[in-house]
């Protein structure tokens, strides 16, 4: 059977922590943008699969000429994941962090795979495990009556990892004027488990701190 888990993205230092306050360098005052800006928020704290954005790493820079953005985005995710099976069976577990970054409102393409905004999509963290095998017992009985005492058996099998990824978005042309710059994420997961009713996969994803540097630049031609 397919099962879709809706889960909730924790801080890594608490449950359900709302957003820390972030720090802004590079423009003293938010009318008048720098043409190099950064951001950090301390914890982030996303709930469930849709996409959700950062407000602690909103930014505007001011372009004086159509310019190319490097939005330098890095953030720290960490993944979980549970699997069980018992007698003949088998469990999968998958879940991703997902990064989408806008200007002015539009997403920024990373490739031209798809022709749509999942050209914008970049993912900053995935696993998928999956755990099969078969633990049922054959016995096979000639003649007489035959007892035989059978212990329970399973597999679970749990994996969780860290890290600290980071990405380049590149905006073309951007200017003359103030742009706004604004990060998407989204944290999800899903699971599958098939067989013995008995097997089990969960799985999660935690995000932890996350900064962005804006910087405007001649990008070279490729």
């Amino acid at each position: 059977m397919k099962k879709k888990l809706i889960i909730t993205v924790i801080c890594l230092t608490a449950i359900l922590v709302p957003l820390f306050g972030s720090g802004i360098v590079g423009a003293a005052d938010e009318s008048m943008p720098a043409a190099k800006t950064a951001a950090v928020s301390e914890c982030v704290g996303v709930t469930g699969e849709n996409w959700q954005k950062l407000d602690d790493l909103d930014l505007s820079i001011k372009t004086g000429a159509p310019k190319d953005l490097v939005i330098s985005v890095s953030l720290e995710s960490s993944l979980f994941t549970l699997n069980k099976i018992s007698g003949r069976s088998k469990s999968q577990a998958e879940a991703e962090v997902d990064v989408m970054v806008k200007v002015n409102g539009e997403p920024v393409m990373v490739c031209d795979n798809y022709g749509d905004r999942r050209d914008a999509i970049v993912v900053f963290n995935r696993r998928l495990v999956e755990l099969s095998g078969d633990l049922s017992h054959h016995i096979t009985v000639t003649g007489g009556d035959v007892t035989v005492e059978i212990d329970d058996h399973w597999i679970q099998f749990f994996m969780e990892t860290k890290s600290a990824n980071s990405f380049n978005f590149i905006a073309r042309d951007v200017g003359p004027n103030i742009s706004t710059v604004e990060i998407y994420v989204r944290a999800w997961s899903d699971t599958f488990t098939a067989g013995d009713p008995d097997a089990q996969a969960r799985a999660a994803a935690v995000l932890g701190h996350a900064s962005v540097i804006v910087d405007e630049v001649n990008l070279k031609d490729s």
